[in-house]
């Protein structure tokens, strides 16, 4: 079996993500930052959390328009 190579690179950001044993959260994800970095990082949390408002509207959009089409709403 070969030897493992460990490679390091400095990142301004990251994502470090795991799998737990847990039926409400499956996954874990700690997002790192250098102070440099940190502008960058938030708004990209910013960008995301827009995105998952954005989502969450047109799915209740569709949803509720379901619902009058068959008479429920």
């Amino acid at each position: 079996m070969g030897a493992v190579q460990t490679i390091l690179r400095e990142i301004d950001s990251g994502v470090i993500t795991w799998r737990a044993l847990s039926p409400i959260y499956p996954e874990k994800h700690v997002f790192i930052s250098t102070r440099s970095g940190l502008a960058k990082l938030i708004q990209q949390i910013r960008d995301f959390a827009d995105t998952l408002i954005t989502v969450d509207k047109e799915f209740t959009d569709i949803a509720l328009e379901f619902f009058r089409k068959e008479g429920y709403a």
